[in-house]
C-alpha cells in the first residue's frame, strides 16, 4: 500500500536516555543512507559488549552483531560488537528524539521522514 509504514519499534526515551544515545552516536556511531536501498540506517560499535547491549535495551529496537574481522582475531585484539538500527521509520523516530543532544542527528534531521 503506497505511503504505508510499519509501526515503529523505538521506545519513547526519557531526556537522559536520549542524551546518552546522542553522545554514543556522536562518539562511536554513524547515521547513513544505504546505497541502492530505501532509507537510512544507524549504527554504534564498541569492544565492550555491555555498552552495545545497553544501546539495544535503551532504544528497544535494532540488532547486535559480532563483527568477524581478521584484525579482531589477532592475539591482543578485542572483538568488535556493533548495533544496527533500521528500517527507516525506526531511524527517523530515534533521530527525532536524540537530535537535541547529537550533532550527527541534527545534521540528518532534515533528511529523514517525520514519523
Amino acid at each position: 500500500m503506497p505511503g504505508h509504514r510499519s509501526p515503529r519499534s523505538v521506545r519513547e526515551l526519557a531526556p537522559v536516555e536520549a542524551a546518552w544515545i546522542g553522545a554514543m552516536i556522536d562518539g562511536e556511531g554513524s547515521i547513513y543512507r544505504c546505497t541502492g536501498q530505501v532509507g537510512h540506517r544507524m549504527e554504534f560499535g564498541n569492544t565492550e559488549v555491555e555498552l552495545v547491549a545497553t544501546m539495544l535495551r535503551v532504544v528497544g529496537a535494532g540488532k547486535v552483531y559480532l563483527l568477524n574481522n581478521r584484525a579482531s582475531n589477532l592475539v591482543g585484539k578485542l572483538p568488535i560488537w556493533r548495533w544496527y538500527l533500521y528500517p527507516a521509520n525506526d531511524v527517523a523516530a530515534l533521530i527525532e528524539q536524540i537530535a537535541p543532544y547529537s550533532i550527527k542527528a541534527q545534521k540528518w534531521l532534515p533528511y529523514v521522514e517525520t514519523v
